[in-house]
């Protein structure tokens, strides 16, 4: 039986899903494409219900259905048009997934500790991004506010999968420094007029990489007490996009454990 109508309860909830107020109701998100949706069932999401566009879902795609199917998941077929609503870029699969605890007290990144410390990261997008660097390199995410959203539809599928990878967990400033001091971490603060640029920062050893909001930097809370470093711009550049900015820190911190090695 292929869905038609948008008004088919699973349907309405893949639509509300978008919205964070009913993600946190349900503690479900929305996962889209193939190679994502493979990802989060990989690394043992629980997919409650995946969606699959009839006329445009290729053979590519069984694999994944009867992969989703084995995991417990409902699959149900909906044409182009339910489609069109409920995907965000255009499908042609959709997943409704349970959100999984991002609970600080289960953080626990890979050795020799490389963390990057967001704070206020309002576009999805650069989420999305900065997770695919930490990917690239082995760091790993500690989000540093309540804010942020990592469950964002547009944060996942920007991601392309690195979100179900990444070890990532999520907490307000204090409890975040608290948790790098226990740990022994070094947190270097991303601040543009810094004077030590971050190819002098010492890197190498267990370092938490702190970036904030592009219009507002960090917070005087999560700045209190870290190491201030900077990526020195030409005149009359005051900033640069925050997934770029983490780039820039995550590779040199790389650069510098081989270095070491």
């Amino acid at each position: 039986m292929t869905i038609t109508s948008t008004a088919n309860p699973r349907v309405r909830l893949a639509i509300d899903l978008r919205d964070r107020k009913h993600r946190r109701e349900s503690n479900q998100f929305l996962i889209e494409g193939t190679v994502e949706i493979g990802k989060a069932l990989e690394a043992g999401v629980e997919v409650d219900l995946l969606f699959y566009d009839v006329t445009s879902a290729s053979n590519a795609a069984v694999p994944l259905l009867q992969q989703a199917q084995q995991a417990g998941a409902d699959t149900l077929a909906v044409d182009r048009a339910v489609a069109d609503r409920i995907c965000v870029r255009g499908g042609p699969v959709l997943a409704i997934a349970r959100c999984f605890s991002l609970a600080l007290e289960l953080f626990d990144p890979p050795l020799p500790e490389l963390v990057l410390a967001v704070e206020h990261i309002e576009k999805p997008g650069n989420i999305g991004a900065m997770l695919r660097t930490a990917a690239a390199v082995g760091a790993s995410l500690l989000v540093c506010d309540e804010l942020t959203d990592v469950f964002n539809p547009s944060a996942v599928r920007s991601s392309l999968g690195t979100l179900f990878s990444v070890a990532i967990a999520q907490a307000g400033a204090r409890e975040a420094r608290g948790w790098l001091r226990e740990h022994s971490v070094r947190l270097l603060a991303a601040v543009p007029d810094a004077p030590t640029p971050f190819w002098e920062a010492d890197l190498a050893g267990p370092v938490a990489i702190a970036i904030g909001a592009e219009d507002t930097g960090l917070t005087p809370e999560m700045r209190e007490g870290a190491e201030s470093v900077s990526i020195p711009m030409a005149a009359g550049v005051d900033s640069l996009n925050a997934s770029v900015a983490a780039a820039v820190f995550l590779y040199e911190a790389t650069r510098q454990r081989r270095l070491v090695v």
